[in-house]
């Protein structure tokens, strides 16, 4: 049976990747993370090359699904080192392992890498990140593009779903359901993906032998104040708990790009890629 080594188990991914794909079914996985606990089967600091190379010869997979990442955007501007150690460094790391074992990598890696100023985009449009935490997922994508393994890069955006850990979707549902009043921005366009969509079609990578770079995200472009709006008028929330603002209020550090988006053809076509409509989504993280 094909052997994968799952990094980042105990994330939203990684859960949706155990729980709601065919993966574990399937395959023989082992499951890791920077702590043992959750889902995670063995501890795996991907920033440790001693930690890699002892799992990597323990269980010796056939394929690494690489779904873990340092991913507060803010919080990389001031961590920097381990910014760059765990999006940067860990990816060296691993494809160093992979190159010795002869494993295929997945990397998970995000719309970040773009400016936001002419979104959405494609897999042939020239990157051009604005925040320490994108300079570093590019870097790491540069490092599996060079290197002489097989792989594939899935670039994803916003991703939401069903987590003990709360993610965009969760996080409004249960402000709005505890009548907390919301401020949220109309002037960041992005294509939330639903984390089942992002795992299946990972899956689909597998069953294809498909390499290179795919774009996989949601098909429909919203706006934080939208998706507020949208979970209100489902859920019937009091939608006037939500107040329209714009990103110029809030001090952030890293620079965040205004508009991406992904054009999902070549995800369509090679993938055979289908996405869940937002409104269905809800009802099933919902129900």
């Amino acid at each position: 049976m094909m052997r994968i080594l799952l990094t980042g188990a105990n994330g939203l991914l990684g859960s949706s990747l155990l729980h709601n794909s065919s993966l574990a079914k399937t395959y023989e996985v082992l499951p890791t993370s920077y702590n043992l606990s959750g889902n995670a089967k063995v501890k795996m600091d991907i920033s440790s090359n001693e930690d890699v190379v002892k799992i990597f010869e323990d269980f010796k997979p056939h394929i690494l699904i690489n779904a873990g990442a340092m991913t507060n955007v803010d919080l990389c501007e001031d961590e920097r080192e381990r910014c760059y150690q765990v999006n940067t460094k860990a990816i060296e790391y691993l494809s160093g392992a992979c190159h010795g074992h002869g494993t295929k990598c997945i990397h998970v890696s995000t719309d970040f890498v773009f400016d936001g100023k002419s979104g959405p985009y494609s897999e042939v449009d020239k990157p051009n990140p604005q925040s320490y935490y994108a300079t570093c997922k590019l870097e790491g994508e540069k490092i599996l593009a060079s290197s002489e393994i097989e792989s594939a890069i899935v670039r994803t955006i916003l991703v939401y779903g069903k987590h003990t850990t709360p993610n965009i979707a969760t996080w409004l549902y249960d402000k709005l359901k505890n009548n907390e009043e919301l401020s949220l921005v109309d002037d960041h366009h992005r294509m939330p993906t639903y984390s089942n969509d992002l795992a299946h079609a990972i899956i689909n990578v597998i069953k294809k032998g498909a390499s290179g770079l795919y774009h996989i995200s949601g098909s429909e472009m919203m706006t934080p104040f939208d998706m507020g709006i949208k979970i209100a008028e489902k859920f019937s929330f009091d939608s006037k708990l939500i107040s329209l603002t714009n990103s110029s209020v809030f001090k952030q550090k890293a620079v965040k790009p205004k508009k991406t988006g992904f054009i999902l053809d070549k995800a369509i076509s090679e993938l055979g890629y289908s996405t869940t409509k937002f409104d269905d989504a809800l009802d099933q993280i919902f129900s």
